[in-house]
């Protein structure tokens, strides 16, 4: 992919969907093919499992609409991250500015009470929680 230029080009066709710009695009071929499931090809990480698909692939057949939540500047006006899509995902991202107040602790993510499942992602499986949200007791 000549045109795909992107911090970690190893990203590309890993077997990972890294669902954000410049990985998802056409330019870089979709993630090498990772985030739609036609297309996608184990690597070091098994497609589908390790991260969840996001097909964006116009040429690729589009799964039904998933269940849409309000836009993150409207759930948490003052949270500002790199990749929004990852708050409240059920995958504790502790690094960076998602595990605050601001970003209600990763949108619930980082606490065992807080976290819920999206269906892709368990939580607690493939990242730990880092509770760090002062009204939960425990984890």
């Amino acid at each position: 992919f000549p045109d795909c230029i992107v911090d970690a080009p190893e990203f590309v066709g890993d077997g990972w969907c890294d669902s954000f710009p410049p990985y998802n695009t056409a330019a870089c071929g979709f993630d090498g093919g990772d985030c739609c499931e036609n297309t996608c090809q184990d690597g070091p990480y098994e497609c589908g499992v390790d991260a969840p698909f996001y097909c964006q692939d116009p040429s690729q057949p589009t799964m039904p609409p998933s269940p849409t939540q309000p836009p993150l500047e409207d759930i948490y006006p003052n949270c500002v991250v790199e990749i929004p899509e990852w708050v409240g995902d059920g995958w504790c991202d502790s690094d960076g500015d998602y595990n605050t107040e601001a970003c209600g602790y990763d949108g619930g993510d980082c606490c065992e009470n807080t976290c819920i499942s999206n269906g892709e992602i368990e939580c607690g499986v493939n990242a730990p929680y880092v509770c760090v949200d002062p009204s939960q007791t425990s984890n």
